[in-house]
């Protein structure tokens, strides 16, 4: 390939890499910086609006998150437009895939927490109505070749501005694409096309194989017919190909993803979901420690459920029920998809509207995301603008420390100096009408989160922190999935509910479900050997 002029002043080119969906990708390196980079080429041929195009690309440049590999720059001459962005260090999560064979594989905990990051990265997209459509594991890149490599997500947003018709999905089907967008009809852009994907590189990662077979003839392109033909098929999960030594909650998961559009769990749902809660979990007795994680991580997440736990104890004495009602409000008004989360982007800019200070909102939003999913329910939401607003300024340990000290200000035994807790005495004064609005709306069971004190004696302010730890969010939204215990299901020829898709829910010509392949692998799921 010509090596472009207009890229010399500030980049040199280092290599050719190969083709991506819209062109072509080359590495080149920054000269002011040393920093590696990829720059993607795509051709102005078939763009009759090419501002239109410069002013989307200019909107994604603003696209800023730990998991979205950013866009540094749009560089264009007559011929092209050059996006540059980051260089993942550590490859993409698609090189492991091909690397594998029947000797190698990854570990369930690594793969829960890849799509933990990727979902955490689509919830905050779609927050902003940005939406991928060409979701696939080559689009997944991390940040170093160490265990614990983080997932940065390429592409966001570009195939609405370079694909608006979805002709060149549909001319390039690729096995994660979504079937609506394969059918041939005007599918919408919307959330569900991404949440497919997911379940589909889930499915992926978890058995290095695809959902859905098509056979190749002579070596040919498969259609976007054929594939959707081979989604005619149930969701099968064959022992042999390696699901006897995945989680039953795995399967789960996939089956959530992997169905009509109106049935798919939002990015927002799928950070809840018993396998992720379970497999990529983070900290705490509770909820083990992730792969490569340091204690310091396990720590800090302890720290957070503290004041998550004491912050929700002192809502009804400190957020008058008029507040909770316009939080409440707030929180309907900006879920727009209805399923019960806001991403942080959305929060964080709620509060500020109302009047509060950046900083006391950053740290507030980093305190009430016990697990940093990203995304807040209401009471996660209740928790922030209780710690923003009353607790502007601290953060840490002399976050916990001021919550502590308010709590036996508001509900201590007045005869012990406020060094005691009494839980008869503190049931009392809890029964406020914030109480019973938080209980109703909020998914908050305040008699529960006291249960774990003793009734018959009083609590100091040692044991007070202590014993609330041991209750791992008891009586909260943050209870209850990670111990439960795997359900169960048996092998055989396919799965029911499969076929029941096959025959309820249809994609232009062809209905949707997916059918993987047959093949055989040993060994354990519980290491990572590759190459």
């Amino acid at each position: 390939m010509t090596r472009p002029g207009v890229l010399e002043e500030n980049y040199f080119y280092e290599y050719e890499i190969g083709q991506w969906t819209f062109g072509t990708i080359q590495a080149v390196r920054e000269k002011a910086t040393g920093l590696k980079r990829i720059c993607k080429t795509v051709s102005k041929l078939s763009f009759l609006d090419l501002g239109n195009v410069r002013t989307e690309v200019q909107q994604l440049q603003k696209l800023r998150h730990p998991n979205i590999c950013a866009i540094v720059e749009c560089v264009e001459d007559d011929a092209c437009f050059y996006l540059i962005v980051e260089h993942s260090d550590g490859g993409e999560v698609a090189e492991l895939l091909e690397r594998m064979d029947e000797r190698a594989w990854l570990d369930e905990k690594t793969i829960a927490v890849y799509i933990q990051q990727l979902l955490v990265a689509i919830a905050h997209c779609h927050s902003a109505r940005i939406y991928h459509r060409d979701l696939r594991a080559g689009c997944l890149g991390l940040t170093s070749k160490l265990p614990d490599a983080s997932v940065k997500v390429m592409d966001f947003g570009l195939a609405a501005i370079f694909d608006p018709s979805n002709q060149i999905v549909r001319q390039n089907p690729a096995v994660h694409v979504a079937p609506e967008l394969l059918s041939g009809r005007e599918a919408p852009l919307t959330w569900q096309c991404d949440m497919w994907s997911v379940g589909a590189i889930t499915f992926s990662l978890l058995v290095n194989k695809s959902p859905y077979k098509v056979n190749d003839i002579d070596g040919a392109r498969n259609s976007s017919w054929e594939l959707g033909n081979a989604m005619r098929g149930p969701l099968r999960f064959f022992q042999d190909d390696g699901w006897g030594e995945r989680s039953v909650h795995s399967r789960n998961f996939i089956r959530e993803l992997l169905c009509a559009p109106d049935s798919r769990l939002t990015a927002a749902q799928a950070l809840q979901h018993p396998w992720l809660r379970k497999f990529a979990p983070i900290g705490t007795p509770r909820w083990a420690g992730t792969p490569g994680q340091a204690t310091q991580g396990a720590d800090e997440v302890h720290a957070r459920l503290l004041c998550y736990m004491v912050a929700l104890l002192l809502v009804p004495s400190l957020v008058s029920p008029q507040d909770f009602e316009q939080l409440r409000a707030m929180f309907l008004s900006k879920d727009t998809d209805h399923d019960g989360f806001l991403a942080r982007g959305v929060v964080g800019t709620a509060l500020r509207n109302w009047g509060m200070p950046d900083d006391a909102i950053a740290k507030a939003l980093g305190a009430a995301d016990v697990f940093k999913s990203g995304v807040f329910d209401l009471c996660g939401l209740l928790v922030a603008h209780l710690l923003a607003v009353h607790f502007p300024k601290a953060d840490g340990p002399s976050l916990i420390s001021l919550l502590q000290i308010k709590f036996f200000e508001s509900y201590g035994d007045q005869g012990s100096s406020m060094n005691v807790i009494l839980i008869p005495e503190v049931n009392r004064r809890i029964k406020t009408n914030t109480m019973r609005q938080v209980e109703a709306y909020a998914s908050v069971r305040y008699a529960t989160i006291l249960s774990a004190f003793p009734l018959d004696r009083p609590v100091d302010k040692r044991a007070f922190l202590g014993l609330l730890a041991e209750a791992h969010g008891a009586g909260t939204p943050l209870d209850a999935i990670a111990d439960e215990e795997e359900p169960t299901d048996e092998f055989s020829d396919g799965d029911l509910d499969g076929q029941e898709w096959g025959s309820r829910f249809q994609f232009g010509s062809f209905p949707l479900c997916g059918q993987c392949t047959a093949g055989r692998r040993e060994s354990s799921p519980y290491s990572m050997r590759i190459g």
